[in-house]
């Protein structure tokens, strides 16, 4: 491919990778609280498992990063975590304990930490102008797959019993999920150890290598990409949470209903990924990082107007749930990130510096959904509607000031 030295046959393993990985998480949660409702455990219990994931990846994902930065060994990175991966859904389905499902969850979240080495590899081995495209690639096919489970984990479930090993509705898309990662583990096999062809040069490295100043003004514009990315995140997270309540608490819809409003949030992510893809042709990241700032406003008012009408609330007003979906939820930020970042720190530090973007994603997921349920009443949400304009406020003003520091198209710091 002209414009990455990736070979094409590890690009296409890093799709698989991300699919899965998008669609495991959504296939066991709609299944998740019976699981575990009928190994005896509670509620609380079950908000741990669903935390475990989170907290393997923060621990392991900057430890993972280091190690692909250091060694260039990706595939190794891949065969560890698909491996792991393999493990973790097979204990999962252990149906003797809840802990069983806490560690493979734990577990399945550790192996994420391959991201890194794949998005680190994106870096190295594809031109600074073309690397956006990639990361939206990884990213829309891990939305994908994130958009298939729920659907998967609703009717791909069975009922048997392997040598006294019990299987049923619980358990049994842990069993489909190892067999799958399984069948994964099986084309990694055939994959070449070098990630492409040739690494890009690295043009220039400006962590450590300048004056004091350019340093401070660098760890300055890294900061605001971070924010940028946290606070952005945040919103979608909390939106995406908050929605299922308006719709059935405030709003009273019925549950087709309120299926339909997510079914239409999610096209509406794939065709901002497809838009962004598209985008990234004709204008560089830090335009469409602003453009993706701008369309979160509508989502942040229609949070207000709910929460100020809360006790006088029409019913007609519920179709604005639409709007509040499909602005309050693209969470293609991360790839513009990524892609932006990439540019500004040097490419030996690829994996970790990726590392470090993901769990700033993780964090402000965590972040979002404790807010989701702990805001949803009048007083909190009006006040949380408050919080979240500041913060955008805050954040277009930031980025405002480091706007011009930022790459333009061709890839250069100025």
């Amino acid at each position: 491919m002209e414009s990455t030295n990736l070979r094409f046959s590890v690009l296409v393993f890093f799709c698989i990778y991300f699919f899965i990985s998008g669609a495991d998480g959504y296939i066991i949660l709609p299944t998740a609280w019976y699981y575990i409702e009928s190994l005896g455990f509670s509620a609380s219990f079950y908000g741990a498992v669903l935390g475990a994931r989170s907290l393997g990846f923060i621990i392991f994902s900057p430890i993972s990063g280091k190690f692909a930065d250091k060694t260039r060994k990706v595939k190794l990175i891949l065969l560890v975590c698909v491996t792991v991966k393999v493990i973790a859904y097979l204990i999962y389905a252990i149906p003797t304990s809840g802990y069983c499902p806490l560690v493979g969850v734990f577990l399945s979240g550790a192996a994420n930490a391959a991201y890194c080495g794949m998005y680190g590899d994106v870096v190295r081995y594809t031109e600074k102008t073309h690397r956006s495209t990639f990361f939206l690639v990884l990213d829309s096919t891990f939305a994908v797959g994130a958009s298939c489970g729920p659907v998967f984990g609703s009717f791909i479930t069975f009922k048997t019993n392997i040598l006294g090993w019990n299987i049923y509705d619980g358990n049994s898309p842990g069993i489909i999920l190892a067999v799958a990662w399984f069948l994964a583990l099986c084309v990694l096999m055939f994959i070449p150890s070098d990630s492409g062809t040739a690494e890009i040069s690295n043009e220039f490295s400006l962590i450590g290598t300048d004056n004091g100043q350019s340093n401070r003004t660098l760890n300055s514009t890294l900061c605001c990409v971070f924010h940028l990315l946290f606070s952005n995140n945040l919103i979608s997270v909390t939106c995406s949470g908050i929605l299922l309540l308006l719709s059935m608490e405030l709003f009273h819809l019925k549950l087709i209903h309120v299926k339909l409003v997510f079914v239409v949030g999610m096209l509406f992510v794939l065709l901002a990924y497809v838009v962004t893809y598209i985008a990234t042709t004709h204008f560089n990241e830090r335009s469409i990082l602003v453009l993706l700032m701008i369309l979160q406003i509508p989502s942040i008012i229609c949070l207000f107007i709910y929460a100020f009408v809360w006790t006088n609330v029409l019913f007609s007003l519920s179709y604005t749930l639409v709007i509040f979906a499909c602005f309050g939820m693209p969470q293609v930020c991360f790839a513009v990130s990524g892609a932006l970042l990439s540019k500004i720190t040097p490419i030996q530090h690829a994996s970790t510096v990726q590392s470090f973007l993901i769990v700033d994603v993780i964090i402000s997921d965590l972040v979002g959904r404790g807010l989701s349920g702990f805001v949803f009443c009048q007083t909190r949400l009006i006040t949380f509607s408050v919080v979240l304009l500041l913060q955008w406020f805050v954040s277009f003003a930031w980025f405002s000031f480091v706007f011009h520091r930022l790459p333009v198209t061709g890839g250069t710091y100025e």
